[in-house]
């Protein structure tokens, strides 16, 4: 551009001797009709375009300068923001997890779909029966392929002392399981049955975690071809796993090895339960949708098909919970009786604490701002009266903010990025960790964190000239004390309330962890598990209770209580009988949902829990088809 400048220069000079100047004159005159040289410069600069990159370079050269004479203040900035801004990307990490996202190791696909079946007692999921099982494959112009799967507590005994005998969960599932999720194993094949029939003669074969086969196994390689024991059957590992492979859905349970449906009723020993059963719901089920097939089209047939269940059940009078069925995208927790329960309050609650943190970080660093400007007013004033726009100058403050902005962000998502892989969720096989779309969210949030933070100092700090700051009018400095106050007031306002509820928090997390009498006894109980096959106990009917005789004669043990496998035995429904109802209730009373636990005689008295009506449970008041119930006084 020099050069150029320089040709148009030169000609007009020419031109100028032609006329009959002298050289020195002619090259003036030339100069002079070009004009102001610096400042056609910066016209074709901006008419080229590119000058807003050479601005914003040399405005962060400017923001590292100031920042390491005042590097007190962009500390305390940077962790604010790394706070408010960090947690509130945690949160919508965990949400993202917990409902958008699939399980780990699944594909993100649109066609995949949970079929759950819906209860009328409450709005809760419920397993679906084998004969639903197959109605829905049947649908071959809704779905493309249907699988499901009944979990089971198992032991694995690897065969080694290296690798020791373990307690796991085992998934039972129908062949075309891998196929419909999209998922390729590590190493191995998958299940040579090819129907969708559990009653078929039982392949002893198993797919294995990948961890289970790094760990347990000797590694990938090692593992296929590798035969175990799984609650004392023999069973010949085929395939690996994917390494984040954890089953189809979202779950808080680690799955270890993963069996065809045709072997549930040996290795699990299931006993009494029939597949034929409509009263029987122990399957979940998922489906890959036909091409052009919605969800809520899938929805209609699977209706169809839960209603003939309820109403065949309901005329046999046997079983009123079938209600209904839906069918839903796989991601997420897609089973609201899950573990983690409904997501909805905990939700809300969530992004009202990083709603709040977020206003209590934004309204501090708005006030460390704005002194920070107060103390720049002679520079800021300076730079505004020897040419500099007030644009120009906003537009330093922003991109100093911004700057610190994107430090508080990254700083923020790397601490709680940690932080989440610490904790159970991501622990149980949740994937919480922040991706691609998290991080893009968090480094937008950042930016606008900093413009909210930073146009208000800013607009302050360029709204004086030169000569009221330095006339110090005590009327500036009134209106700047206003604003500093009111900044100061609107931050206490926003805070307090936070550290009210940090603090009842606080002190409620200090009172259940102090040592307590209850603390003391839960100290002092250790659970044992027993992983017996019901064929096995069938032949050696004694074996159970000369177990509990063997524990019972540990020294130190005071009390061995036998309770039901996994504690609780579901969601029941209980109605006063019409003989106990007031004949002057207008209307019986509603069913009461709780869940029943399995516990024997001696239950209470163990966990030192006093009964406050009644009695404990006896051996000798145990009948045929006849129930007691103890019922907590909440």
């Amino acid at each position: 551009m020099r050069e150029e400048m320089e040709t148009h220069i030169a000609r007009a000079t020419e031109r100028f001797i032609a006329r009959g100047m002298s050289p020195d004159d002619a090259a003036l005159a030339a100069r002079r009709e070009f004009g102001n040289r610096g400042v056609v410069q910066e016209q074709a600069r901006d008419a080229r375009g590119g000058r807003w990159l050479e601005s914003l370079m040399a405005d962060l050269r400017y923001a590292f300068r100031y920042y390491a004479r005042t590097p007190l203040s962009a500390i305390t900035i940077i962790l604010t923001l790394a706070l408010g801004v960090g947690f509130s990307s945690a949160v919508f990490s965990v949400m993202a997890g917990l409902v958008r996202r699939p399980a780990p190791g699944v594909p993100d696909d649109p066609a995949l779909v949970k079929i759950r079946g819906l209860t009328d007692v409450r709005p809760f999921a419920r397993a679906l029966s084998y004969p639903e099982l197959t109605e829905y494959a049947a649908l071959s112009d809704r779905f493309e392929s249907v699988a499901a799967w009944t979990s089971a507590g198992v032991v694995v005994d690897a065969g080694s002392t290296e690798s020791g005998v373990i307690s796991a969960h085992a998934q039972f599932v129908t062949p075309n399981y891998f196929a419909t999720l999209g998922v390729r194993l590590q190493a191995g094949r998958t299940f040579s049955q090819s129907r969708f029939d559990a009653v078929s003669p039982p392949e002893l074969t198993a797919i294995v975690s990948h961890a289970f086969a790094t760990a347990r196994l000797g590694g990938v390689g090692a593992a296929i071809g590798r035969d175990v024991k799984v609650s004392g059957i023999p069973v010949t590992i085929i395939g690996v796993a994917p390494e984040r492979f954890n089953g189809a859905v979202q779950s808080g349970w680690p799955r270890t090895i993963w069996m065809p449906l045709s072997a549930w009723q040996t290795v699990a020993g299931t006993g009494t339960l029939t597949f034929a059963d409509r009263n029987q719901g122990l399957f979940e089920a998922i489906a890959r949708l036909k091409r052009g097939v919605s969800p809520d089209e899938a929805t209609a047939a699977a209706k169809v098909i839960a209603a003939r269940a309820d109403a065949e059940l309901k005329a046999q009078a046997t079983q009123t919970w079938i209600g209904s069925a839906d069918v839903v995208r796989l991601r997420g927790i897609v089973d609201p009786t899950g573990r983690y329960g409904p997501l909805g309050p905990a939700a809300t609650l969530a992004g009202g604490a990083a709603l709040l943190i977020l206003l209590v970080c934004t309204t501090t660093v708005n006030s460390l701002l704005l002194g920070a400007a107060v103390s720049r007013r002679y520079e800021t004033g300076v730079r505004l009266a020897i040419g500099a726009s007030r644009q120009r100058v906003v537009r330093q403050f922003l991109t100093e903010v911004a700057l610190l902005a994107l430090a508080g962000g990254a700083l923020g998502m790397w601490v709680f990025g940690v932080f989440l892989k610490a904790t159970e969720l991501a622990q149980d096989g949740f994937d919480i960790a922040p991706d691609w779309q998290t991080t893009s969210f968090t480094m937008l949030y950042a930016l606008f964190a900093a413009a909210l933070c930073g146009l208000s100092p800013a607009l302050h700090a360029t709204r004086s000239g030169l000569s009221e700051v330095l006339k110090e009018s005590s009327l500036g400095a009134a209106r700047r004390s206003r604003l500093h106050r009111s900044f100061v007031v609107a931050q206490i306002t926003v805070a307090l309330p936070f550290m009210i509820a940090l603090a009842a928090v606080t002190v409620s997390a200090a009172e259940e962890m102090a040592p307590d009498e209850k603390s003391a006894l839960r100290a002092q109980i250790l659970s044992v598990e027993f992983n017996l096959s019901a064929g096995r106990a069938g032949r050696e009917p004694n074996r159970i209770p000369a177990l509990i005789e063997r524990l019972a004669a540990v020294p130190g043990v005071a009390a061995v209580v036998p309770m039901g496998g996994n504690y609780g035995r579901g969601l029941v429904s209980l109605q006063p009988p019409p003989d106990i109802i007031r004949p002057a209730a207008s209307n019986p009373p509603p069913a009461s949902n709780v869940f029943v636990y399995d516990v024997s005689p001696g239950y209470f008295e163990a966990v030192n829990a006093p009964i406050v009506r009644g009695r404990e449970f006896l051996e000798a008041t145990r009948r045929p088809r006849l129930h007691r119930l103890s019922l907590s006084s909440g």
